[in-house]
C-alpha cells in the first residue's frame, strides 16, 4: 500500500464551485482583447513598406558591416531578454504562484484596447485603412 494515499482525497474539492456565465463572458472578453492586441501589433508591425518587410536581416547586416559598434545591441537583448525572464518566471518550490505571468495577459489586453478604440476612431490600423479593405468587398 502506498504511504502517501489518502483516503479521502477528492474531499477536499467539494466546496470548488464551476464558473457562472459571467466569468465565462469576462474571459471570452479576455481572449478577444488579447486576439486583437496580437492582431493589432502584426498590422502594425508588417503592413509597412520599411526595413521589416524588406529582409531586415540583411539590410542590418550591411549596416552593421559599416558600422561595428553596433554589434552593442545583441549583449543588450539578451540582458533584456534575461532579466525578462527572471521576473516572469514560475517560482519553483513556492506554496502559492505569483501572479507575475498574468501581467503579460494583461500587457496583450490593453494594447488590443488600444487597437481597437484606434481603429473606431480613425478606421486605421497603422497604415492600413479597415473602412477601404470593406469597400472592395
Amino acid at each position: 500500500m502506498p504511504k502517501n494515499l489518502e483516503p479521502n482525497k477528492y474531499s477536499k474539492n467539494a466546496d470548488i464551485k464551476a464558473d457562472t456565465p459571467f466569468k465565462n463572458f469576462m474571459a471570452f472578453i479576455g481572449i478577444l482583447l488579447m486576439l486583437c492586441g496580437m492582431a493589432g501589433l502584426a498590422v502594425e508591425l508588417f503592413s509597412h513598406a520599411d526595413t521589416l518587410n524588406n529582409a531586415w536581416f540583411i539590410g542590418q547586416y550591411e549596416e552593421t558591416i559599416a558600422n561595428p559598434m553596433r554589434l552593442i545591441y545583441l549583449p543588450l537583448i539578451f540582458l533584456a531578454y534575461y532579466l525578462l525572464s527572471k521576473i516572469f518566471a514560475v517560482p519553483q518550490g513556492g506554496v502559492k504562484p505569483s501572479g507575475k505571468g498574468n501581467l503579460l495577459m494583461y500587457i496583450m489586453m490593453v494594447i488590443g484596447i488600444y487597437y481597437l478604440v484606434r481603429l473606431g476612431l480613425t478606421g486605421m490600423i497603422g497604415a492600413v485603412d479597415v473602412t477601404k479593405l470593406f469597400d472592395k468587398f
